[in-house]
Formats: structure tokens, C-alpha cells, sequence
């Protein structure tokens, strides 16, 4: 199933690319919903690269979702007309595929539109999957706008 949300951020389209690319980001956006801690020891790298990556997904930071696969890919050709993209090709032990795809273009000097797509496969759980996720990338969207309010405070 297939999850769509675009948002309109106040932010200069450069500043959202920079940002966007930062692991910190995922970290921010996730939160308090969801903790991302790296099961193989190695913390994860500070700005996103081409690779796969490990992580225990934890529900307020107590309830395991399970092992889940973050892979960074290159983005298909097709995709290819935005100002900027980063595709996550991942699963994990609960939704077996996560095809995630972040997507940037710019509005004005001034305004960006982000948008995020994924690509949901639960088996029986699809639907739970696919509701989760409307929910998720709600929560995700609505944290970058807090961020950026908060002049890209981490905090």
C-alpha cells in the first residue's frame, strides 16, 4: 500500500536539502514517537550515505518494533526532475518492505515542498502498516515545521 504526504516548509529549499541529509534529522523528526537505536554498535553516520544500516526501532523509547533495515539507495532515474531525493529500501522483521522515498522541490526562494512516499508491505498486517505510517509521516511533517520555527534547533 501506498502512503503520500507533502507539506510546505517555510525554508529556503537549499537549507531543507542540507537538512534533510543529516541523520540527526531522522533522530529529531522521529521523536517522541520513535527512538532509532543502532544495533550494531556503531553509531549511525552523521549525514546519510549510500549503505545499509541496522536499527531497533522503540516506541516511545520502551516498545521494540523490531529489527528494521534502514538502505540508502540511489535514486531511480525517474525520480530523478526534483530538486533533491533520498530513497530508504529498507524492511524489517514487523513491515517487511519500506520503500521510502523523500523528495524536495522548491516552491519559492523562500518555501519548499517535502514530500514523503513509502511503499508498505505487512503481510496480513498491511493495513496496520499502512495506517502507521499515514500517522508517522503526520508526526514527521508536523516536527519539521517545529524545527524549523526553532531556527533548525536540535534541541
Amino acid at each position: 500500500m501506498l502512503v503520500k504526504i507533502s507539506t510546505i516548509l517555510p525554508a529556503k529549499p537549499e537549507l531543507v536539502c542540507q537538512e534533510v541529509q543529516k541523520t540527526k534529522l531522522l533522530h529529531y523528526v522521529g521523536s517522541p514517537l520513535f527512538k532509532f537505536i543502532p544495533l550494531d554498535q556503531t553509531p549511525l553516520p552523521e549525514l546519510w550515505q549510500t549503505g545499509e544500516y541496522i536499527v531497533d526501532m522503540k516506541f516511545f523509547g520502551v516498545l521494540s518494533f523490531g529489527k528494521q533495515t534502514i538502505r540508502i539507495k540511489p535514486t531511480p532515474e525517474r525520480e530523478r526532475h526534483h530538486l533533491h531525493t533520498m530513497l530508504d529500501d529498507g524492511g524489517g522483521e514487523l513491515i517487511k518492505t519500506w520503500r521510502h522515498l523523500i523528495t524536495i522541490d522548491q516552491v519559492s526562494d523562500e518555501k519548499t515542498r517535502y514530500t514523503d512516499q513509502v511503499e508498505v508491505e505487512a503481510g496480513v498486517l498491511t493495513f496496520f502498516a499502512w495506517l502507521f505510517a499515514n500517522v508517522f509521516f503526520w508526526h514527521r511533517q508536523r516536527r519539521w515545521q517545529k524545527l524549523i520555527r526553532n531556527h533548525f534547533n536540535y534541541q
